[in-house]
């Protein structure tokens, strides 16, 4: 009897490990997006949370936190419980270009994040308008570095990716084009369109409908490989830039700390989603490559981009905020 119930004591200790762990996710999850709703990032984020919840029978809520470059969002899961239930989505804005152009922000971009995918990239193009006697990238950048004194280049704000992108080829070209920052990039382009400005680094997914019309022209993709979305712009790397890359991407995280079970759950089931014909549809339609990396390939890639972001912001001489 003694045996029996020794036996049967050291089968509950350890069978209650397993039955005291919750399932996950066990009830709605969050994903934080520091953007306001009907942009790239909230637009990705929807997709996936209307997939997750289906697959986990939970909900996935798609929570707005716009502000301060997306820094908003991103300090409130750095400050969450670790337990997989409150989620990032973020372009590298509130990540890596944060942590190169912001002198104190609220949160460390390395120590108090999981990286649990790079989820996918938009790729910028350089486009001009009538303003700028330039028909491709070679015949740019003749022009440019007789002009270059007087030449300007808008982007969508102070130290965004397109921004960057502009001082990027600065340096590359040694010109001086003088950057000029807009709220957002549809009035930027409008002035392209308008002629108020030569030229301007946007998103694919805006520049898209105005070069169907003719009201602006590529010069170059900012990716090292053709875009699926338009496969007849040529990129930069290969029109005289060899290298020249500047793509916005968006990546899923968590607070530090999460089990590693629990990352690995939510990124196979994210990779499940993005494999989804209709989900591939959704986000090609709107101008995004489809990456879905590891949680290892994410760490690495934005140790990276954060090396990269801090060596250009240096070298162009950008102010941090």
């Amino acid at each position: 009897m003694k045996t029996h119930a020794l036996l049967w004591a050291g089968l509950m200790l350890l069978a209650s490990p397993a039955s005291a762990q919750p399932q996950y996710p066990d009830r709605p999850v969050r994903i934080v997006v520091g953007n306001a709703p009907g942009g790239g990032t909230d637009i990705a984020a929807r997709l996936i949370a209307q997939k997750l919840s289906q697959n986990w029978g939970q909900s996935v809520i798609v929570e707005n936190k716009p502000g301060a470059s997306g820094t908003i969002g991103a300090d409130l899961v750095a400050k969450a419980p670790p337990d997989g239930h409150t989620l990032l989505l973020s372009p590298q804005t509130s990540t890596a270009i944060a942590a190169a152009t912001t002198r104190s922000l609220p949160y460390d971009v390395v120590k108090d994040f999981t990286p649990i995918s790079v989820v996918a990239s938009v790729p910028t193009v350089l486009v001009a308008g009538p303003a700028l006697p330039a028909g491709d990238f070679p015949a740019f950048m003749r022009y440019a570095k007789q002009h270059g004194q007087t030449l300007s280049f808008g982007s969508g704000g102070q130290a965004s990716t397109q921004h960057l992108a502009g001082e990027m080829l600065n340096l590359a070209l040694g010109t001086r084009m003088q950057h000029v920052p807009y709220k957002g990039e549809n009035p930027g382009i409008v002035d392209v369109i308008g002629g108020q400005l030569p030229l301007m680094f946007v998103t694919l997914s805006t520049a898209l409908p105005h070069l169907r019309t003719g009201k602006v022209r590529a010069l170059g993709l900012a990716s090292l490989s053709r875009s699926s979305a338009a496969p007849d712009i040529p990129t930069i790397a290969e029109s005289g830039l060899p290298g020249f890359e500047m793509a916005p991407w968006y990546g899923l995280f968590g607070p530090a700390g999460l089990p590693s079970a629990v990352t690995a759950r939510i990124h196979a089931d994210l990779v499940k989603v993005l494999a989804q014909p209709d989900v591939r549809e959704q986000f090609a339609r709107n101008g995004f490559e489809l990456i879905g990396s590891t949680p290892a390939e994410a760490a690495a890639y934005l140790q990276s981009e954060l090396a990269k972001y801090r060596r250009l912001v240096k070298d162009a001489g950008i102010e941090s905020q």
